[in-house]
């Protein structure tokens, strides 16, 4: 009997807004649990902040003790921002709207936390997002298979990559717009494909495979030569990609050459992406 009114709490939609504010964590995991209720996808969202807020980095070096420092000198030297100011801060960039979050973040707050919290919440909305596109098929046919493919992938890209916000929030946005215009043929969403660049620039080559898909549609005996030619001359793509960048000029010019600088390709070599990714000649 107690067990049977246990089970019939965690179902309910509220259980994890209560437990939560009890115990965040174990609010977290049932609203997982619940995840087809919208309520928990709040509550989902409110660790994530939570999760934002309280974030603790150590080591100089890494990136989100990076993003803290950037963040007191962008408060120390814009305490009030002039628009001559703020032309300057835009004219030589491209993906830009993490400035503008901390432009808007840092006119109410100095505190680093608040920044981490706003970065947790937006790249959680996104996240959400995402999954729940997958999750709508999972719905359709629950099985083991599609159910360890969901899994997996809510570990791809979690919250705790955090300090890649720029990167991984653009992926995200990338994946939303992709999907949608890919399975529902809805071409409205390739305006938010698009604005992953906005993000980071470095969603450029994938908003450029993405067109090529819907003009080539999908055919191996094209995109398996592609591949090979990648493998084989990979310095083409790279002298194109420098080319049209100085063609472009502006920002595109200035985050090309330093993405393709030989001392920053360098760098990015001895980086450990992770166990299953190794950057090589």
């Amino acid at each position: 009997m107690l067990r049977s009114k246990i089970n019939v709490f965690l179902s309910s939609k509220w259980a994890a807004v209560l437990v939560f504010a009890l115990w965040p964590f174990l609010g977290f995991l049932i609203a997982i649990k619940n995840f087809s209720s919208k309520t928990s996808k709040y509550v989902i969202l409110g660790f994530f902040i939570l999760y934002g807020f309280t974030i603790i980095y150590n080591g100089s070096g890494s990136d989100l003790d990076t993003t803290s420092h950037g963040f007191k000198q962008f408060v120390a030297e814009f305490g009030t921002i002039s628009f001559k100011k703020l032309n300057g801060l835009f004219s030589e960039d491209t993906d830009f709207l993490q400035k503008i979050i901390i432009i808007i973040v840092s006119r109410f707050t100095k505190d680093v936390r608040i920044l981490f919290s706003v970065y947790a919440l937006l790249f959680g909305f996104v996240y959400l997002k995402g999954i729940n596109l997958i999750y709508s098929f999972y719905k359709e046919n629950r099985n083991q298979n599609a159910w360890l493919m969901l899994f997996f992938l809510t570990l791809i890209i979690p919250v705790t990559a955090l300090g890649n916000f720029r990167f991984f929030s653009a992926v995200w946005i990338f994946f939303i717009g992709a999907f949608n215009v890919i399975y529902y043929k809805d071409y409205r969403y390739l305006l938010v494909a698009f604005s992953s660049v906005l993000m980071h620039f470095g969603l450029s080559a994938a908003n450029i495979l993405l067109l090529i898909y819907l003009a080539v549609g999908n055919r191996n005996n094209f995109y398996i030569p592609l591949v090979m030619i990648s493998f084989i001359v990979p310095s083409f793509a790279g002298d194109l990609i420098t080319h049209l960048g100085t063609f472009l000029g502006g920002g595109i010019e200035g985050r090309t050459s330093s993405y393709l600088n030989e001392d920053y390709v360098d760098l990015i070599k001895n980086v450990d992406f992770s166990w299953f990714l190794t950057l090589r000649d």
